[in-house]
């Protein structure tokens, strides 16, 4: 550690530095209005977990990229005492998509996020392309200590990542480093690599702290013109679905061991080969 920094950034919990994780699936074409209010149904049986049921408008991208277009939607969630939200699952016409704020373990989030999922993609008769799978994590450090200098950065962060603007690192002001490129996967996939670094303040129970705020979107697109298209249809997310959101994972934890320091990566089991 350098000799000008007294402390160093903290992951947000004992085990990991998780702070959100969301997955999603989104369809070539709109669920048929035939099926709609058996969707609504199947989700609806999970409102012990999600009491709350909040109709919403959910905008999605048009096939040319060119304009949005706003779609019926439902979002059920669980909200803490102080109101916000700790999980939420949203059903619109052309994605599913679940996000949670209490996540242990890769297993259990993903097969929570299925169970969910398969409930409704039940209802859809005769399957629909797929056109995305995606996750989206948001890992968070917090700062420990009294001073922090010019190197107190390097206490998380690695002086060479490709994913973090090289100018931000030796700024003890707060600054964002934003970076997205789209990737050739494979003969049927488009992938979607968005790396976001934030460094804030936030407000915590002891009071304002720095904070850095790493978002990794990852999306496998498919349908996508110059590839193969993708016969698989959408029965259920075993198959097709699993296989990508697995390899998302396995993507977005080689991202983050390139931004994050190896200690950092050591403390939050980053690089021992578990499912974290």
């Amino acid at each position: 550690m350098p000799e000008s920094t007294v402390g160093q950034f903290q992951p947000l919990h004992a085990a990991h530095s998780i702070e959100s994780v969301q997955f999603s699936v989104s369809f070539a074409t709109p669920i048929a209005d035939a099926n709609w209010a058996a969707v609504l149904a199947a989700a609806r049986v999970f409102k012990k977990e999600l009491p709350g049921e909040v109709p919403t408008m959910h905008m999605s991208v048009q096939g040319n990229g060119s304009s949005l277009q706003g779609q019926p939607a439902i979002a059920l969630r669980r909200t803490g005492a102080d109101g916000s939200i700790d999980a939420e699952f949203l059903v619109a016409p052309t994605v599913l998509m679940y996000r949670t704020l209490h996540y242990t373990r890769w297993k259990e989030g993903w097969s929570h996020a299925q169970k969910l999922m398969d409930a409704v993609l039940a209802e859809i008769d005769g399957g629909i392309d797929l056109a995305a799978v995606g996750l989206n994590v948001v890992d968070k450090f917090l700062w420990a200590g009294d001073s922090f200098g010019k190197g107190s950065l390097s206490t998380l962060l690695k002086p060479a990542s490709k994913y973090v603007s090289p100018h931000v690192l030796g700024r003890e002001d707060f600054w964002h480093s934003h970076t997205g490129a789209f990737m050739w996967h494979d003969k049927n996939t488009r992938r979607l690599v968005n790396v976001n670094l934030d460094h804030i303040e936030e407000t915590r129970s002891g009071g304002p702290t720095r904070a850095i705020a790493i978002t990794v979107v990852l999306s496998d697109q498919f349908q996508q013109a110059g590839y193969e298209r993708l016969t698989d249809r959408v029965s259920g997310t075993s198959g097709v679905i699993d296989s990508h959101i697995q390899q998302l994972h396995v993507e977005n934890k080689q991202i983050l061991a390139n931004i994050i320091s190896n200690d950092i990566a050591t403390r939050i089991a980053l690089n021992s080969g578990t499912t974290i």
